[in-house]
């Protein structure tokens, strides 16, 4: 009777689970027909070295993706000195772009309250993301740390900057 209750009690929580992570992704991209107003976002993401003895953070690199309303995108990447060592303009598909709003819009996301992400007091190396958002008339920035490097971040915010590392990759936004 026990290794019945254990076997309910486990699909139970692996139901409960799925259903949690589902709920996190949009069932539905926001449909051709709505109108997206005001939507503006840029995120970067750095990858930071502690300076150790002698104090400070540095950036080892840096990208950071544009997207417009309009779904026009640019990429930039530097390197430690701060040069540019790589600018790419680009289109988002109207499928890339919905989804990207659908995904920003419908899982609340938006309403995340402002919670520091931060690196842990050892870490030497991390990369800290940081994204500003504009969405029909709400703003909303978010600052966190990989994994490795830091607390716990909530799997929607995780989400939305795995996306947007596929488009920094894809360039266009095509899975």
């Amino acid at each position: 009777m026990p290794n019945k209750l254990t076997i309910g009690i486990v699909v139970a929580a692996v139901a409960m689970a799925g259903l949690v992570a589902f709920s996190y992704m949009p069932k539905q991209s926001v449909s051709p027909e709505e109108k997206i107003e005001n939507f503006h976002l840029q995120y970067s993401r750095q990858t930071l070295i502690n300076g150790g003895e002698a104090g400070g953070l540095y950036t080892d690199k840096a990208d950071i993706l544009t997207i417009e309303n309009n779904g026009s995108a640019s990429y930039l990447a530097t390197d430690s000195d701060g040069k540019q060592v790589s600018e790419r303009k680009f289109n988002l598909t109207t499928d890339t772009l919905r989804s990207l709003e659908g995904l920003l819009s419908e899982t609340g996301f938006m309403q995340i309250p402002q919670t520091d992400y931060n690196a842990g007091a050892n870490v030497s190396t991390y990369t800290k993301y940081d994204l500003q958002v504009s969405l029909n008339g709400q703003d909303k920035r978010l600052d966190w740390v990989n994994q490795t490097s830091g607390g716990s971040v909530p799997a929607i915010i995780l989400n939305v900057g795995s996306r947007l590392d596929q488009i920094i990759v894809n360039g266009t936004g095509n899975s």
